[in-house]
């Protein structure tokens, strides 16, 4: 009897000394994950670090020293990542800033009061004074990087357009704008007397179809027609002159490039929300 319970006791004596070498072998081995994600992050490898960390974690996951170590290094990668993605967007923005600032003399200053908040750039071509009285296109772009398109018809009857079409002849696609309620306000039409004006307003953000289609003629040379539509019915139609189509382009391409500038700063600020997040945590 006293042999019997002896063997046990020894039996399990040796099973908490195996369990232990275990544990101990597979707490050497996440330590070593972990020595290798702080190197890793140490040079900027930050999803390979945060990946190994994991891999710490499932490696030795009753071992509260592992896990402690894992989640306080996954925390310094994370913050160090932020802090080194807001230095990097930080150089970026101001390299945009100075493509914008070579742009800016180029056009002409805006703003409408009474529904305007921010400034508005106008190519001089654009300008209504260069324009006059006759069928034509404006476009202004905000500092946000938002295009406004306005469609200007003047002549001797109405024809209540309410979305325009544009075609290129060096490309085989078409836009056709949404149509726009009249409401008095930015899209408008009365007769002064001598003739019916119809002015309707288009409003593009980045990444909007109207804004992807300007952009993909870039490039192009060849000329920009303007088709007025009326219930979908072509109204009236013109091909651009030289000059206001060069102006478009322009105003199109500064647009662009106030965009990325956005961009850069909602990206920049969601990295510095982290970091500080990060940082209330340690």
């Amino acid at each position: 009897m006293i042999r019997s319970t002896a063997s046990r006791l020894l039996g399990l004596v040796g099973l908490a000394i195996g369990l232990y070498a275990c544990s101990s072998r597979k707490g050497a081995q996440a330590q070593r994950l972990l020595d290798e994600a702080q190197a890793l992050g140490n040079i900027g490898a930050y999803t390979e670090a945060l990946a190994l960390v994991d891999s710490a974690e499932r490696v030795a996951p009753a071992d509260t020293a592992i896990l402690r170590a894992g989640t306080s290094l996954k925390r310094e990668i994370r913050q160090r990542e932020a802090e080194h993605k807001i230095i990097e967007l930080d150089s970026l923005i101001r390299l945009k800033a100075e493509e914008i600032n070579r742009m800016l003399p180029a056009f002409a200053k805006l703003k409408n009061e009474a529904y305007d908040t921010q400034l508005r750039y106008c190519a001089p071509a654009l300008l209504p004074k260069a324009l006059g009285a006759r069928p034509h296109l404006r476009a202004t772009v905000d500092s946000l990087g938002v295009l406004q398109l306005i469609s200007v018809y003047t002549g001797s009857s109405k024809i209540k357009h309410s979305a325009i079409r544009l075609r290129h002849t060096q490309q085989d696609s078409t836009y056709t704008t949404p149509n726009v309620v009249h409401d008095d306000a930015l899209n408008y039409r009365y007769h002064d007397g001598l003739h019916y004006w119809e002015l309707v307003t288009y409003r593009a953000e980045a990444n909007d179809p109207l804004v992807e289609y300007l952009e993909g003629l870039l490039a192009l040379e060849g000329k920009l027609g303007i088709d007025y539509l009326s219930q979908g019915k072509v109204t009236h139609r013109y091909t651009l002159a030289p000059a206001e189509q060069s102006a478009l382009m322009q105003t199109t391409r500064l647009a662009k490039v106030l965009s990325e500038q956005q961009a850069l700063q909602r990206e920049q600020a969601k990295y510095a929300r982290r970091f500080a997040r990060l940082d209330k945590k340690q």
